[in-house]
């Protein structure tokens, strides 16, 4: 959801500015006149406005930007984190299986306890 929302934001911005540059471009548009953006027109605005102006567009497309790039880099540690918890487990299983197996040959060589003090009683 956030990254959606994000992706929004980040598209929002991007037409936004797309409008501005497209609808205001050329050199015959000196710097500070009629500005306009998808019919709306900003008129009396000086170049300090509309560098502000700008600059906010920026500021929200980046926040867009981090909304998605953030969603992305928390799914990827969380796949990361799974995968290694498989690994271990998978290790784990692995460890338990070399355990009994050391354990049962360790019980088959074993000396009974029995069979141990009779040896000893007959010497």
């Amino acid at each position: 959801m956030l990254a959606f929302l994000g992706l929004l934001v980040l598209l929002l911005a991007a037409l936004v500015i797309g409008a501005g540059v497209s609808g205001n471009g050329g050199s015959s548009r000196p710097l500070g006149s009629d500005f306009d953006i998808a019919g709306l027109h900003l008129t009396g605005l000086s170049v300090g406005e509309l560098f502000l102006y700008g600059a906010v567009t920026g500021a929200v497309a980046v926040v867009g930007l981090s909304m998605v790039l953030g969603t992305l880099s928390r799914r990827v540690a969380a796949h990361r984190s799974r995968s290694l918890l498989r690994v271990s487990h998978r290790e784990t299983a692995v460890l338990r299986d070399d355990r009994d197996r050391l354990s049962a040959q360790l019980q088959e060589r074993a000396v009974p306890a029995a069979d141990l003090t009779a040896e000893l009683g007959a010497d």
